[in-house]
């Protein structure tokens, strides 16, 4: 077991040394996924490389894990022109993100803002972005943005674990869960509901509202009848 203090890389220089190879599965949340492809379509391969750029080298800039993505082109692009593809959906993908995309929501594209953007800088220092200064606002996130490690224990990632004869890396939880429960906010606390899924993305139409403290199953005529449900998930 490798429990240093950069483990994460160790890792996966462990299983490089052992002949592993890594490849991209999916990502935790459904939502998030579908997310990313109304993006772009390859947005969840290319963050996927660029995670494990950041993890496999001394890099944490953004602009530097897309530069050294685009130098191995994992997805094989036509770069024989030197068209940015990489770069230009990491910038749409920031950009979004900024400004109102949430991993656990559904994203439709529209922005919270939309007459401009204030950043302040660590030395207090004011940035303003008008919205016809797009180009230069994701210049800006691009080169200022970094990765950051997370808990590994916390967030339950960066295990290698076997199930069925085959050897998965990251949460064993996210990869093969049982049921989740999704919390969902609304400014009537009455109205404050939790949704169920099964293994990921597959929606069993399962409404709990927190306040009655009790579940509903969603019929075809769209009202919600009330249905004793036993809800188990994972602790």
């Amino acid at each position: 077991s490798i429990d240093s203090r950069s483990k994460i890389m160790d890792r996966i220089n462990s299983v490089l040394q052992s002949k592993g190879q890594f490849d991209f599965l999916k990502t935790e949340r459904q939502i998030f996924s579908n997310n990313l492809i109304l993006i772009d379509s390859k947005l969840p391969e290319i963050l996927s490389q660029i995670v494990y750029e950041f993890y496999s080298s001394n890099k944490s800039n953004v602009s530097d894990l897309v530069e050294n993505t685009n130098t191995k082109n994992p997805l094989g692009f036509d770069i024989s022109n030197e068209h940015k593809f990489y770069e230009y959906k990491i910038k749409r993908f920031l950009t979004d993100i900024a400004l109102g995309m949430m991993p656990s929501k559904v994203w439709t594209g529209q922005y919270d803002a939309t007459g401009g953007y204030l950043i302040v800088k660590e030395s207090g220092e004011i940035l303003c972005y008008h919205i016809y200064n797009r180009n230069e606002f994701e210049d800006y996130l691009f080169n200022n943005t970094k990765l950051d490690t997370a808990s590994s224990s916390r967030h339950d990632f960066g295990t290698v674990y076997k199930e069925n004869g085959e050897m998965y890396g990251g949460n064993k939880m996210a990869h093969n869960a049982t049921k989740i429960i999704e919390c969902h906010s609304y400014k009537d606390f009455r109205k404050r509901f939790a949704t169920l899924e099964k293994s990921r993305g597959n929606d069993l139409d399962v409404h709990y509202n927190i306040f009655e403290k009790k579940a509903y199953k969603e019929d075809e005529e769209d009202s919600f009848v009330p249905q004793v449900i036993s809800l188990s998930v994972p602790a």
